[in-house]
């Protein structure tokens, strides 16, 4: 048999291994994964970066990433279609612009989401993480009593609701 090496980035399949070697070694690992305290395991490294010198990571982060890395490859599916990173970046970064220039929200508001499983799902969540605002699931399997519970609290100031939803969104959001 032939080991086939895994095809990744430089220099992560082999932080990878350094991880799985560093506990089979029975070291402990102290915060920021060096041995000493305060040393990063990322450190001379090539190709591989410690996040915290970045900043944090959320999820439109990590699409725009892997659109760059796998465009042709599917980010998700669903029965009715499928969407490659390239597209889901393209239509994410639209839905972002639409949030902050159209409906001008702002830094940490909230958007609220009524749909059952679907592509599009990503397509928000990363949108609204792209733009820096907060996603709110709603349940498509949620009672009213408990909808409104939810609504009230979060208090988002966009719903995006599916068609199939809309009729009883109205009659419990009004507008």
């Amino acid at each position: 048999l032939r080991r086939i090496e895994p095809k990744g980035e430089p220099g992560l399949d082999d932080d990878v291994e350094h991880r799985r070697s560093h506990r089979r070694a029975g070291r402990d690992r102290q915060p920021g994964g060096g041995d000493l305290p305060g040393q990063s395991r990322f450190r001379d490294r090539p190709g591989v970066r410690a996040r915290r010198e970045h900043g944090r990571m959320n999820l439109g982060l990590a699409v725009s990433r892997s659109a760059r890395r796998h465009p042709g490859r599917a980010a998700a599916f669903d029965i009715a279609r499928e969407i490659t990173w390239s597209r889901l970046d393209e239509r994410s970064n639209r839905l972002a612009h639409v949030l902050l220039e159209h409906y001008g929200l702002g830094r940490g508001e909230r958007v609220a989401l009524w749909t059952a499983n679907r592509v599009e799902v990503m397509e928000i969540l990363s949108g609204v993480a792209k733009a820096g605002l907060v996603y709110v699931g709603l349940n498509f399997r949620m009672t009213d009593t408990e909808l409104r519970h939810v609504f009230d609290n979060a208090q988002p100031r966009v719903l995006i609701v599916a068609a199939e939803f809309r009729d009883r969104a109205e009659a419990l959001f009004g507008r």
